[in-house]
């Protein structure tokens, strides 16, 4: 019988596994949420770092106000693992994509980031989700001027 089972030895795998030491994993989550507790600044880490819904729930109950990732795909998989807050660092401007992404935004807080509300690929993608959106769907803009533009544009 083959697998990876907890209390293997990691020389016994027989494929890749992810093996952590599980009491400095909680040192660092603390570590990081006592750093951030002293700051102005609220800790959204990266899925990308661990790829795993297990430890991204961990960071949440150590303090995270939610979770960052860089693709919808990643963002499905958080939500079917109950995680409420997801910001899309980039933005999605694929109809078929902008259809997942709203029917993700009907059972999870969801944020896309937008570079440019300029762009063609951004105004189609706007204009698919003004007409097919009743929900909110968050959408962060990242800077001063492309906040104007987006109010300009709607």
């Amino acid at each position: 019988m083959s697998g990876n089972y907890p209390g293997m030895k990691k020389k016994e795998f027989d494929t890749t596994a992810l093996c952590l030491d599980i009491e400095n994993v909680e040192k660092n989550l603390n570590n990081m949420a006592n750093f951030f507790s002293e700051l102005p600044a609220s800790l959204r880490p990266h899925f990308k770092t661990h790829k795993s819904p297990i430890l991204a729930q961990m960071q949440l109950e150590a303090g995270a106000i939610g979770i960052t990732c860089a693709k919808l795909g990643e963002a499905e998989i958080l939500a079917q693992a109950g995680i409420k807050d997801i910001l899309i660092a980039n933005q999605i401007v694929d109809p078929l994509k902008i259809v997942r992404l709203v029917n993700l935004s009907a059972y999870t807080e969801v944020m896309v980031a937008v570079d440019s509300v300029d762009g063609q690929d951004c105004r189609i993608a706007l204009k698919i989700v003004h007409e097919q959106v009743v929900m909110h769907l968050g959408c962060l803009l990242k800077d001063e001027i492309t906040i104007q533009n987006y109010k300009d544009f709607k």
